[in-house]
């Protein structure tokens, strides 16, 4: 059963519904009458006792410290964990991670910023010693705190696995894709007419085409707003097809194997910049499929594609 309290004066809200995959706790307040305290005091500090780890999810890095600091009052250790573009608490005028430009290059190419700007074989960055991120990853808390945006990763191995989990303040905001970036995610039809090909797997390029035909041709046919199901359906498309486009498509992403931590930034720029574009588009069809899986997946009107005309567009 879920449980949560309306502390609001005057409030006539009755929750209590059914949910069923767990157990869920929660509380609605104004801002300042200590719902972290008592989530603390109440939650965390008895699971500590048992030794085991609860986590608490926070939608900025300053009260994140501030949590900390109120847990070492208590005895328990506790660590807000930061990503690598996060300022650097212990070393003010320094980012999490020093080479910025070398893991955005690299990230925007889709690759595993650690082997290729951090540390691989022999080969590892110049200030790894005094990196703010992996100082944080020799940490071993009692307690784990990191942003509401975590919510929506895949969890970092340093990252204990938290046997309970605790979320203050609003968070849905930070799993919205494009939400208060105006940068809502952006494909052109024509990624489905171009490059199809799958490396070394000439069934997989041949499925894939195909796909992707029954694909363009139904966002063709389709009216601007958003993509129906029935559209997908009448188009013999699928959700076996859009999961195996999927998997097909980031196979399709290439590798930059020759970056290495520590080589110039510059030759890093260059082989990234080659292959960026390309990935990006792979990575852009791969929410392409994941959407239209939801979409049949779903029965909700709420409907994730939608499709529009911007003005000028080329052909």
């Amino acid at each position: 059963m879920t449980n949560i309290l309306d502390f609001n004066r005057g409030s006539d809200f009755v929750y209590g519904k059914p949910y069923n995959p767990m157990p869920v706790e929660g509380a609605i307040a104004i801002p300042g009458t200590g719902k972290t305290r008592e989530w603390r005091k109440r939650v965390a500090a008895p699971l500590v006792a048992l030794g085991l780890h609860p986590a608490l999810a926070i939608p900025r890095h300053q009260l994140g410290e501030e949590i900390v600091a109120d847990f070492a009052e208590d005895g328990i250790t506790a660590v807000c964990y930061r990503g690598r573009e996060a300022d650097d608490p212990l070393a003010p005028g320094h980012k999490m991670c020093r080479e910025q430009r070398r893991i955005a290059s690299v990230g925007e190419a889709l690759a595993d910023v650690y082997r290729h700007a951090c540390k691989r074989g022999d080969k590892v960055c110049r200030y790894f010693e005094i990196c703010g991120y992996q100082r944080q990853q020799r940490e071993h808390p009692q307690v784990s705190i990191f942003a509401h945006q975590m919510l929506f990763q895949k969890r970092p191995d340093f990252i204990q696995p938290p046997d309970a989990l605790g979320i203050d303040e609003s968070f849905w905001d930070a799993g919205l894709r494009g939400h208060n970036k105006g940068k809502p995610e952006r494909l052109w039809t024509s990624l489905l007419k171009d490059d199809r090909h799958v490396p070394g797997d000439i069934a997989g390029t041949a499925d894939l085409v195909a796909i992707s035909n029954r694909a363009h041709a139904m966002l063709l046919r389709a009216p601007p707003g958003y993509i129906r199901r029935e559209a997908i359906v009448e188009a013999g498309i699928t959700l076996k097809d859009v999961q195996a486009a999927r998997q097909l498509e980031w196979r399709r992403k290439k590798d930059i194997p020759e970056v290495f931590p520590n080589m110039p930034v510059e030759q890093v720029d260059d082989i990234c910049g080659a292959v960026s574009a390309h990935n990006q588009d792979v990575r852009r069809l791969v929410i392409f499929w994941d959407l239209l899986a939801k979409t049949l997946e779903g029965d909700t009107e709420h409907r994730p594609i939608s499709t529009s005309t911007p003005p000028n567009a080329p052909a």
